[in-house]
């Protein structure tokens, strides 16, 4: 089970619809995979429609239509908890990729899981550029080769990272499967692919990495042509 969250803001953005088109496809793809996160979005879900209904229902004029979630609302809310908590996961993973490849990215791959057609970045990342619309947000599945690390870098905008199998590491913690971290311009870190096997990742960055040092610059206009 995965061990690092959403947060609890983007998961509501997401929940609402105001999230982007890549940002809501790779938090979708970790509810598929981390029940916890689920089980919280569907709360947001309950408490949202909790509101729209108690909104629509309230007199203008009657001075209790201001508390929202008043007593009858909140028993309302605290039923659809209990549901949540049954909730099983949802099925989301395609039948026909492989099984670690979650439906909402499997539908930005440019093709077949089997058939697709990998770049490279030197010797040790792999990558598959995913469809996404936005502009300045890039989206892209990676395969990291094991004991590498990227060059330590800040961010323009956040950087979003979704484990889909191996392992990866930064001075912010370890990530496996199902994991998602969201990384913002104040952050600086040195993802470090640990074990034996490559890691399996899809990364969305919504503007260009800021690369540290003499590695960085060259890892810089290596990722420069990629984009």
């Amino acid at each position: 089970m995965p061990n690092h969250f959403i947060d609890k803001l983007i998961l509501s953005e997401y929940t609402s619809g105001s999230l982007g088109e890549g940002q809501s496809a790779i938090v979708a793809a970790h509810l598929t995979l981390c029940p916890e996160s689920r089980k919280m979005a569907n709360l947001l879900d309950t408490i949202g429609a909790a509101t729209f209904e108690a909104n629509a229902s309230s007199s203008p004029s009657n001075d209790s239509s201001k508390n929202i979630l008043n007593d009858s609302n909140l028993q309302k809310v605290l039923k659809n908890i209990e549901k949540t908590e049954q909730i099983d996961a949802p099925n989301q993973t395609s039948t026909n990729m492989n099984d670690f490849i979650p439906k909402p990215i499997n539908e930005k791959l440019p093709s077949h899981f089997s058939d697709l057609n990998w770049k490279r970045m030197g010797r040790s990342i792999r990558y598959i550029d995913l469809d996404v619309k936005e502009s300045d947000v890039s989206m892209k599945l990676l395969k990291i080769a094991p004991n590498t690390k990227i060059p330590g870098h800040s961010h323009k905008g956040n950087e979003y990272t979704l484990v889909l199998s191996g392992k990866f590491s930064d001075k912010f913690g370890s990530y496996e499967r199902g994991d998602l971290t969201v990384r913002d311009e104040q952050d600086t870190h040195e993802p470090f692919v640990e074990g034996d096997s490559e890691c399996v990742c899809v990364i969305l960055t919504e503007g260009p990495l800021k690369y540290k040092g003499v590695v960085g610059f060259i890892a810089d206009k290596l990722l420069t042509h990629m984009n």
